[in-house]
């Protein structure tokens, strides 16, 4: 028997839409259902042991928590700082404790008995002599005050310090010497305590340009002393005499006659070369005159030059090693040298 032909009417499915609809929907689902297979196998190893698996619910959004902010770090405490006022406080009551301490210590002292203390002995008030040039208010064996070295004292005029000139001296150049003591001085109230050894060194002065025409010595004073120990005094200007007392000192001395009867020739010929001249002028005309004037002139400088000449100065000289003598002009306060 034979099927009735299949009729096709517009708008109508056919058989062969439903086969086509079913292997679509047959290539989608497959590639679904493994997907969703591997998600959940993933899920299911994401999760840590221990965890609650909930499949029905897996699928709900996690539920949002409101944000709360962290609380700040609370501040570092502030360090203690010390008042400087009470610390001063607080020392000045442990010094004053320790005051009422002392105080209270001396006063349960036990006082010594008064028979125990000798009396002082009194001094005897030093011996004067009047035959002495020099006499010191105080006694000078007495022992040092607070520790202190005892000074002794050279009197002046009754104390001379022996030397002998160190450095030549030329009244042309110059106006300073040395000079070294030949014997020790000793002090001059007991003459028991050295005070100058020997050799310690003098600085003196010399007045050249006092010199004139004429003087045979050099006018000589000492200004300081200085020991071997380093320690230096003032001698105050006291005159360097030599060997015998004499002031001043010379060894040799040159009065320049040779400079003085030269610059008197010189002056005398040039005098009367003018004279001359000025008389005779006239007579020679113009060439004797400036002949005249050219003498004239040259006189007077050349006068002027040898003026100074006759107004020479001597030249003293004092050679090294020649005796002196200082005489102090004031008293002279000095430690005793070892």
């Amino acid at each position: 028997m034979r099927s009735a032909p299949y009729t096709t009417v517009p708008g109508m499915i056919r058989p062969t839409h439903f086969r086509t609809l079913r292997i679509v929907l047959l290539a989608l689902g497959i590639p679904l259902a493994l997907g969703a297979g591997g998600l959940a196998y993933l899920r299911s190893q994401a999760r840590t042991p221990g965890q609650e698996v909930h499949a029905a619910t897996d699928w709900l959004p996690t539920p949002k928590v409101a944000y709360a902010p962290e609380p700040p770090p609370e501040p570092p405490p502030t360090p203690l700082v010390e008042d400087p006022m009470a610390k001063r406080w607080a020392a000045l009551q442990a010094q004053l404790a320790q005051m009422h301490n002392d105080i209270a210590t001396l006063k349960n002292r036990p006082q010594p008995s008064a028979a125990a203390t000798p009396p002082p002995t009194p001094k005897a008030p030093p011996k004067k002599h009047a035959g002495m040039l020099y006499i010191s208010h105080e006694p000078k064996d007495a022992p040092p005050k607070n520790g202190s070295t005892p000074t002794y004292t050279l009197a002046p005029g009754a104390t001379k310090i022996a030397c002998h000139v160190e450095t030549v001296v030329d009244s042309d150049a110059g106006e300073t010497f040395t000079a070294k003591t030949t014997t020790p001085v000793y002090d001059t109230a007991t003459g028991k305590h050295l005070l100058v050894p020997q050799n310690s060194t003098i600085l003196g002065k010399y007045a050249a340009e006092g010199l004139l025409y004429g003087n045979e010595r050099l006018p000589t004073m000492s200004l300081s002393l200085t020991l071997p120990n380093g320690h230096s005094v003032e001698l105050s200007h006291s005159p360097v005499t030599n060997g015998v007392g004499t002031s001043g000192l010379a060894s040799t001395v040159n009065q320049h006659y040779g400079r003085l009867l030269g610059a008197v020739l010189i002056t005398g010929v040039l005098r009367g070369g003018t004279m001359a001249m000025q008389g005779t002028a006239p007579l020679l005309g113009v060439p004797g005159q400036l002949s005249a004037g050219l003498v004239q002139t040259g006189a007077q400088t050349i006068h002027q030059q040898q003026s100074r000449a006759l107004d020479t100065r001597p030249t003293i000289m004092v050679n090294a090693g020649e005796p002196c003598h200082v005489i102090l002009l004031k008293p002279l306060t000095l430690e005793e040298q070892v």
